[in-house]
């Protein structure tokens, strides 16, 4: 664990910390490495809370170097700050902004500014994140059709299914579309895979005329739509 959260930098947080990642890299042997720290290495979404560029510069190439010698080593880097949640990959590393949401909420919902908590799977095989998201009810939609839950496709074409997820919790409710964010586990399945198939990112597969039920679930919540293939 480090420290980032004075002038957004580590350094001058505490001088010394690169030197001290560097000496435990280089003293270990596991195969799994988890550094987490207050401020993220970078801000995509422009609002200015982002680790100084000197800083975030050596952290990163200090783990390129290292994970480049070492390819069986799998290392994640988890954030907060921004309370969004985001992930991304660079030079065989992966960076995670853990997200669960704030009331200042730096982003909005519908970029990952939702509430929920994250789990480290870590594996013989690596490390994944999944984040859990605080939902009271799912619904599945299209960006092209007005109705919800229930939808006409013609056979041998595809089509992109959505989730709106509902949350209240004290005095906060809102709806977020879902889809988009890879550390959300879904389950797809559809009644009549013959009729319609679906894939692990909600792409529906249209192959004989008939009528299918999906169903998605995330954390325990399920909802369904009926497929119509014409």
């Amino acid at each position: 664990m480090l420290h980032s959260a004075y002038d957004q930098s580590m350094s001058q947080s505490d001088a010394t910390q690169l030197h001290y990642v560097a000496t435990l890299l280089a003293r270990t042997n596991k195969k799994s490495i988890v550094i987490a720290t207050h401020v993220p290495v970078k801000d995509t979404f422009g609002t200015a809370h982002e680790m100084e560029q000197e800083d975030a510069g050596k952290f990163k190439n200090l783990l390129r170097d290292f994970k480049q010698k070492n390819q069986d080593v799998s290392i994640t880097v988890l954030f907060g700050h921004l309370h969004v949640l985001n992930m991304w990959e660079q030079d065989g590393v992966h960076y995670v902004i853990t997200g669960n949401a704030a009331p200042k909420g730096y982003v909005t919902k519908e970029r990952g500014n939702i509430h929920g908590y994250g789990i480290l799977h870590i594996t013989p095989s690596g490390i994944t994140y999944e984040f859990k998201p605080f939902v009271m009810g799912l619904e599945i939609f299209t960006k092209h059709a007005a109705a919800m839950n229930y939808f006409k496709i013609k056979q041998g074409e595809k089509l992109r299914l959505h989730v709106r997820g509902y949350f209240q919790m004290l005095d906060v409710q809102y709806d977020v579309d879902l889809i988009d964010f890879p550390a959300i586990t879904m389950k797809w399945k559809s009644s009549h895979e013959h009729i319609a198939s679906v894939d692990m990112c909600g792409v529906l597969y249209a192959k004989e005329k008939g009528t299918t039920q999906v169903t998605v679930s995330i954390v325990g919540k399920t909802t369904t739509a009926t497929i119509e293939v014409m």
